[in-house]
This record gives structure tokens, sequence and C-alpha cells, in this order.
């Protein structure tokens, strides 16, 4: 059976592949007969451009022909008007060159010509003279201009030079009040506001009271004095006294102020340890009230409080035997120093209570940048006055140079005067000789023009008009045969639209012939093709069957030999099918099963046959359970599909209304639910597809929006309108969009912005309302939001009253959120804005 239908379909091949062959032929013919209307057609549409041109050149020619025409007789009528006014320029000339002629014969050429000898002797005689003179001057100032500089310059050096010595009282203010003491500058501005109001005298700070010629005594003096007592003050008054400390404490300064009566200071009297003499004989210098220079009244109060008076120092290193001779050794001794400093030392004697030993303390001297508030106060006594000296004799050397500035620039002033008067007669001179070369120039381009004039009007108007009659009849011959060219060319072209026509509706005729040709060979392809593939299935199926009868015939002859049973076969076995055959061995198997009858396998046929039965219930009642699921997945579908299309559709037209406005492109979303065979997809493949075409030509094919199928730009534009389409069909509270913008060209990302914008506003849309029964419409606010982050935007955008611009600034120096008070920003502001009114305040009457 299978080799005799595989014949079968060999046949039906064959018989199919030679039906094909015609129908290949035909389709090929009719496919020569469209390529030929389609060159025919070609050929037409070159004639017809080809006349078209000539058409549209002739059309130009014709045109320019009657703007020759034109031309000409404006020329024409040109002419005779200028032939007027000709006529009237003679007359006018010929007066002319009378008047001048006049004018002319008024001047005498002998006073010409001396003129112009007096004014050649001027420019080369005394003019020339006295501008050489005036020259010497000129150099001569400059000589003196630059003396004057250079001495100006000295004297600006000179008392740049003198300002910077006899300003070391604000040198020391500055360093005294420098960083860090802005406080005690105010509190000092305040004490000289209200000196006037004290009721004693008051001084300080004690440091800008102090004046110190030496390095090191600075430094003893600055180790001694603490900050408190340097920039503190000195009191004669209780009141005054009271008053400063109150104004101390008001601005939180820490420094001391003194009462020190004037009274206590007369009665003063300095206790040494240890006379001056004996001192310098061991090495030390002095005591530290001897380094300085103040009042007498501070001088007592840093005894009293420091005891600068007991308080020695060496200016050099001192060895252990000259420590010996001059600091207590023993307990009681007198005679002795308790306290010396050393430029780098400071030793510190405590007696015992107890006994006579004493203890010796030893620390460095070393005084910090911050501690180092007293300074030397430099003597330029000597090198003012040499500067002063120097000032006068460059201030006498400018007066002598301004003296015979003055000579030089009274001398040039005269020769200036000189000069003017010779070029004044001079000018004169010249416009006197100019007034007649004028006159005699003018003159003679007068007669030149009339004799040019009266050359022109030589020829007669009826010459140039008969001249111009002729161009006009050469320009008519001529448009009279381009209109018979174009006459031809109009009955060619009908002629060549005809024959295209005939051809279109030829082509159109071929393609429709050559497309059924071609379906039909379609059609014919498909069923060749299924015909071989059950052709191919029927030769496996043959070869299967013929090596299953090869091995059975070889168990045959081995199980049952031929020489063996030859003899048992009858005629009628003989003429056995394959099935017949078959049937009768099952049938005498089972006869002689018969004979041998197992239990087991009785009882395990029934235990089969049970199976059967429940597997057969049970799978019949899985159908029914199919059915009705697949029933209900149908009305389901019915209901839900066609909603899910509308919106897609919906979600589509809204995304194409955005594409046009980009140039006309085109833009479309499609739900996919089909494979590329037109087999329904699971629900899980279903999917939608975003195509677009950025170009507005019909032949161009949709893309699929894919990561390579279009531009960076252009996929940010179809991802933003996508996302704006879908708020007709869902419902959200607001979106987010990151860096949308960032792959767009400036003019795509201006109107997304603008669509953006228009989106977002809130806007009226209808919706059905409950209350009719589902059968009136009402009124809903559409209230979008949408939120997008970006690093820029371009600049000049057009923002709804709708939209917000945020700027988030973050960073590792911005001020935590926590700390972000507004009434402490508030009040920090009125705090500065009130101590900036305060300094200013203070600074007027200290300019005034």
């Amino acid at each position: 059976m299978k080799m005799k239908e595989t014949q079968q379909l060999r046949r039906t091949l064959e018989r199919k592949a030679k039906h094909l062959e015609p129908c290949r032929k035909q389709s090929e013919h009719w496919r020569r007969k469209v390529i030929a209307a389609d060159k025919q057609i070609g050929k037409t549409e070159t004639a017809l451009k080809q006349a078209d041109r000539r058409r549209t050149a002739a059309h130009a020619k014709l045109e320019q022909r009657a703007e020759n025409i034109r031309k000409l007789e404006d020329d024409m009528k040109r002419e005779k008007e200028e032939r007027k006014q000709r006529v009237k320029r003679g007359r006018k000339l010929r007066e002319e060159i009378d008047k001048l002629q006049e004018d002319v014969d008024r001047h005498d050429e002998s006073e010409i010509e001396q003129a112009q000898e007096e004014r050649k002797r001027i420019q080369r005689g005394a003019l020339s003279a006295a501008r050489n003179e005036r020259n010497a001057f000129d150099s001569q100032l400059r000589v003196i201009d630059n003396g004057r500089v250079r001495a100006r310059q000295q004297l600006r050096q000179i008392d740049q030079q003198l300002e910077t010595w006899t300003n070391t009282a604000r040198q020391r203010d500055d360093h005294i009040f420098g960083t860090g003491a802005h406080r005690e500058r105010e509190f000092k501005l305040f004490v000289d506001r209200h000196r006037h109001e004290f009721e004693g005298e008051v001084y300080g700070p004690i440091v800008q009271e102090m004046t110190v010629r030496n390095e090191l005594h600075c430094k003893f003096l600055n180790a001694s004095l603490p900050r408190q007592a340097l920039y503190g003050y000195v009191c004669t008054n209780g009141r005054d006294w009271n008053r400063l400390l109150q104004r101390a404490h008001e601005m939180n300064l820490k420094f001391t102020v003194y009462l020190q009566p004037e009274a206590a200071t007369a009665t003063t009297h300095v206790h040494r340890p240890v006379d001056t003499a004996t001192l310098r004989r061991h090495g030390v210098d002095g005591y530290l009230d001897e380094i300085f220079e103040a009042r007498p009244l501070i001088q007592a109060t840093l005894n009293d409080q420091f005891g600068l008076s007991s308080r020695a120092y060496a200016m050099q290193e001192l060895d252990a035997a000259a420590l010996d001779n001059v600091l207590v050794t023993t307990s009681g001794q007198s005679g002795r120093l308790k306290s010396l400093l050393t430029p780098s030392s400071q030793y510190a004697i405590k007696e015992s209570a107890y006994s006579q030993q004493v203890l010796r303390s030893l620390g460095n001297l070393h005084v910090s940048r911050q501690a180092c508030i007293l300074r030397t106060t430099p003597d330029f006594s000597q090198q003012i006055a040499a500067k002063t000296a120097e000032k006068q004799r460059v201030q006498q050397e400018l007066d002598e140079a301004n003296a015979r500035h003055g000579e030089a620039q009274q001398g040039r002033q005269q020769k200036q005067v000189e000069i003017e008067t010779l070029a004044k007669t001079k000018k004169q001179l010249d416009d006197k000789v100019a007034a007649f070369h004028k006159l005699t120039q003018k003159l003679h381009k007068k007669r030149k023009d009339l004799t040019e004039l009266e050359k022109e009007t030589q020829t007669t108007i009826d010459e140039f008009a008969t001249r111009i009659n002729d161009d006009i009849v050469r320009e008519n011959c001529a448009r009279i045969e381009l209109f018979e060219r174009v006459a031809e060319d109009l009955g060619r072209v009908h002629t060549l639209l005809q024959a295209r026509s005939i051809a279109s509706i030829e082509k159109r005729q071929h393609e429709a012939q050559h497309q059924h040709i071609k379906q039909m060979m379609a059609d014919f392809t498909r069923r060749h093709k299924e015909l071989r593939t059950r052709h191919t299935h029927c030769q496996r199926q043959e070869q299967e069957l013929k090596r299953q009868h090869r091995q059975l015939y070889e168990r045959a002859e081995k199980k049952y030999p031929r020489r063996k049973f030859v003899d048992v076969w009858s005629g009628e076995d003989k003429q056995l099918s394959l099935d017949e055959v078959e049937s009768k061995i099952n049938h005498i198997q089972g006869r002689i099963n018969v004979l041998y009858v197992d239990p087991e396998r009785v009882k395990k046929y029934e235990r089969l046959e049970a199976a059967i039965e429940s597997q057969t219930k049970e799978l019949q009642q899985l159908e029914a359970d199919f059915e009705e699921q697949s029933d209900a997945i149908d009305d389901i579908e019915a209901r839900w599909q066609p909603q899910l299309q509308k919106a897609v559709a919906k979600i589509s037209a809204k995304f194409g209304e955005f594409f046009r406005q980009f140039n006309n492109a085109q833009g479309r979303v499609c739900l996919v639910s089909e494979d590329d065979d037109k087999r329904k997809l699971p629900y899980s493949e279903w999917c939608i597809d975003i195509e677009t075409k950025f170009r507005s030509d019909e032949h161009t094919p949709w893309k699929r929006l894919t990561s390579s199928a279009q531009s960076g730009g252009e996929k940010s534009v179809s991802t933003m309108l996508y996302l704006l389409s879908l708020k007709e069909v869902t419902t959200v509270p607001f979106r987010v969009v990151d860096e949308i913008n960032q792959g767009m060209d400036p003019v795509n990302e201006r109107r997304i912005m603008e669509i953006l914008n228009y989106e977002c506003t809130p806007q009226r849309m209808p919706v059905m309302s409950s209350a009719d029964g589902g059968g009136g419409n009402g009124d809903s606010v559409r209230l979008p939001q949408y939120f997008v982050v970006t690093p820029k935007l371009l600049p000049r955008l057009q923002y709804s009253p709708c939209s917000s611009v945020y700027v988030i600034f973050n960073g590792p120096y911005q001020m935590p959120q926590e700390a972000w008070t507004m009434s402490k920003f508030i009040q920090s502001q009125k705090d500065l804005s009130q101590c900036q009114s305060q300094s200013q305040q203070e600074q007027e009457p200290e300019q005034e």
C-alpha cells in the first residue's frame, strides 16, 4: 500500500511540475510586457519633460522678446525727452560760458603772476625760517619736560619713603588690632569717642602706650605680660573704671581694667633687690621696667601688678657660677634675684617655708606668634632729615625747570603767532590764485560740455525712430516664430500624453495579469512543496517497511525453515496477504495460549481492564472540564479583547497625532496577538509594538521601535510620545521620566517640552454618569502629573502656569537639611545688618 501511495504521489508531483512550467513561461511573458511598458512610459515621460523644457524656454524667450519691445519703445520716448533736455542744456551752457568769460576778463593776469611769486617767497623764506625756530623751541621744551618728569618722580619716591617712615603709629595699630583683635579695636574706638565724658584720665590699651627699641626686650615683655594686661586700660577714677568694666562685659572681652589714682603714683618708690651695678658685673643687664618707655602711671601699674622692677633680664646666656652669684640659693637670703630672663630661658626661685632650701625652676623662653603683641618702635629721624634735604634740593631744581619751561613756551608762542600771520597772508594769495584757476577750469569744462552736446544733437530724431521701429519689427517676427514652435510642441505633447495614458493602462493590465500568474505560481509552489513533503515521508515509510520485512523474513526463515515447512503450505495459504498471514498467526497463537491458561495473567488482565475503565471515565471528566473552561475563556476574551483593542487604538491615534507634529512623521501602536503564520499566540506572549516613520514618504516602510533600528534622538522622541499617549487610557498619580531629553536635537526637545506643558494642563474630559444609569455624560477634571529629571534644559522654554521648576543642590559641602532653620537665617541677617549700620555710624564721626 505504501509503495502504491508513493508511486501515486510521484506521478502527481511530476504532473504538477509539468503544469508549473507553462505558468512560469506565461509569468515571464507578462513580466517582459510590464518591463516593455515601463520602458515605453519612461521614454514618454522623458519626451514630455523635454517638451516641457522646450515650451518653458519658448515662453521665456517670448517674455524676453516682449520685454525687448517695451524697452525699445521706452528708449524712443526717453530719447525724445532727452533731446528736449539737451536743447535746454545747450542754451543754459552758452549763457554760463558768457558769464564766466566776463568774470575771467575782469581779472588782471599780471596781478595773478605777482601773487604767485609772493606766495612762493613766503613759503620758501620767512615761513620756513619761523617753523624751524618753532621746532627748536619744541625740542627745548621736550628736554625741559623730561627733566620735570624725572624731578616729579623723585619727589613722589621721597614722599612715599617719608610716609613709610612717619607712619609707624598706624603700622603698630595694624599689628596690635590685627587678626583676632577686631573687638579690641571696637573697644578702643568706643574709649576714644567717649573720652570727653570720663571724669578722670583713661590710658590704653597698655601695649599701645609702651615704646620698646629692642627686639629681645619685646620678647622679654611679651613673655612676662599676659594678653589681658597688654590689651588692658588704666583709669584714675572709680566711676570710669566701672563704666569700662561694664562695656567690656557687654562686648564679651577678656582684658583687665586697672584703677590707679595719680596720688598713689606720686608716692610710689621703686624697690630693687639688687643694685644695677652689681647685676652688670655678673652679666645681668638690668630690670624689666627699664627696657620700655611709658607714662609713669602705666609703669607704676605694671610694677605693682607684675613686679617688673624686681624681675631682671640678661641679653646673653649666663653660666652656672654667674647664676649662683645673682639668684637666691638659700631661703631668706637678701640681695639676690628671684626671677631672671635670658634670651632662651627663664629662671624662677621658690623658697621653702620649712627649710633653708630653695627650688630653682628653669623653663624655655618661647613666645608664640599669637602672643607676640608688643613690637619695637623704630627711630627714623636721621633718614627723615636726609630725605627732607634731598626733597628741598629736587624741588629747587623743579622750580628752575619750570621757569625755563615758561620762557621757552613764551618764545614758542611768539613764533607761532608769526607763523599764523604768514600763513594767513599765504592763504589769501592762494585763494586769489585758486579763484582765477577755478574760473578758467570751469570755463574750459563748460566749453567742452557744449561741444559734446552739439555732437550728440547732430543725429536727428527721425533716424533714431526708424532704427527703433526696425528693431521692433525684428522682435515681432521672432515672437511669431516662437509661437509657431510652441504650437508644434503642444501638439507633440498631446500625442505623448495619449501614448503615456495608453501605456499606463496596458501596464496596469500587464501588472494585474502578472500578479494573477504569480499568485497561481505561489499556489502551485505551495502545493508542490506539500506533495514533495508527503512523497518524502512515504519514501521513508516505504524504506522502513522494507527493513521490517527483511527482519521478519529473516526471523521466519530461522524459526520456520523453508525446506522443512514447504510442504505444509497449501495453495490457499500462499495466496494470503501479509495482514491475513499475521491475523491467522495471531488466531493460531491464541488457540495455543488457551490450552495453557495462567491465573496470574488473568488477574493482570482484569486489573488492566478496570484501570482502563477508570482512566477512561477520568479522561471524559477532564475533557468536559476543559470544554467548560474553554467556553469561559472564550466568554472572557469576547468581553476583554474588544476593550483592549479599543484602548490600543486610542493610544495609537493619540501617538499618531503627536507624531504628525514632527515634520509630518507617522507613528502607530499595534497589538501583536498572532505570529507570522497567523497562528494565535498564548496570552503570555501578547505584546505591544511601536512602529514609526520619520520620513514623510509613502514608500518608506514602517520600522518597529528597537534598540538598533532608530537613532538615539528618535528613540527618545518615540518613548516620550508613547508615555504621553498612555495618559488617555491609564490613571496613575504621577509619572517620572529620567533624562529623556538628552539624546534629542534642540528642535525636537523644544517641541516635546511644548507638548508636555500642554498635556499637563488641567482639562475637563467627559465621563459616564452613574446617576443616569450609564446613559448620561458628566465632566471630570484630568490632573496629569509628570516629573522630568534632567541635568539641563534648553534656554527660553515656554512654561505653562501649571509647570514648576525645581533646582536641586547636592554635594559633600552642602548644609544638612536639619540645619536649615528659616527663623535663624532671618535673625542672623538682621544682626548682620545692625552691625553694619553701627560700623558705618561709628566710622562717620572718625571721618569727620
